[in-house]
């Protein structure tokens, strides 16, 4: 049962059935001999021995055959099995390269999102103060953040400009109301 699970192929089954033909003719040969030994037949035991040295080379020859063959499996086994490892490495290089590409987008429209977006929106508040508009909110408020900060700092400059000009109303004003009241007394 082993057998048949370590045999690659045909070739590797046909060249282990010559080895094990080779192998088993060199046994017997070998019983023969010690069989011819025990009798002391020695003229008999030297014919043996002569057969017994062919039978040597033939099992080493197939040995060899056998080897060889299964030298050449294991080294197309090692080449492809390093391109295997090449086309992992590649596929796995382009899946991390794909991953932190997609993360950098990711972080790019968090931040476009979260952080550009709204302090856009204040720099446009801010100029529409410069411009001399009062009438808009100023975004971002509310906002627990720096972009919160400077929406609030905004909002201040923004209070404080229509003090300034409330305060200027009344003073451009100021004599035409007191007119005004006293002519209401007459």
């Amino acid at each position: 049962h082993y057998k048949e699970k370590l045999l690659s192929d045909d070739e590797d089954r046909r060249l282990l059935g010559n080895l094990t033909r080779a192998m088993n003719a060199y046994f017997d040969d070998l019983d023969v001999i010690l069989a011819l030994s025990h009798k002391k037949d020695g003229a008999e035991a030297g014919e043996a021995i002569e057969k017994l040295q062919a039978r040597v080379a033939t099992a080493t020859e197939t040995f060899d055959a056998h080897y060889d063959y299964n030298q050449k499996l294991a080294e197309s086994s090692s080449i492809e099995a390093a391109a295997e490892k090449e086309s992992a490495l590649r596929l796995m290089i382009a899946v991390t390269t794909t991953l932190l590409f997609m993360l950098g987008i990711g972080g790019w429209l968090i931040a476009k999102g979260q952080l550009a977006g709204p302090i856009g929106t204040v720099v446009g508040n801010l100029e529409q103060l410069a411009a001399g508009s009062l009438t808009g909110d100023i975004a971002g408020t509310g906002r627990r953040d720096e972009v919160g900060d400077i929406a609030r700092a905004a909002q201040v400059f923004k209070d404080f400009v229509l003090k300034l000009d409330n305060q200027n109303w009344i003073k451009a004003n100021a004599a035409e109301i007191t007119a005004a009241l006293q002519q209401a007394d007459d």
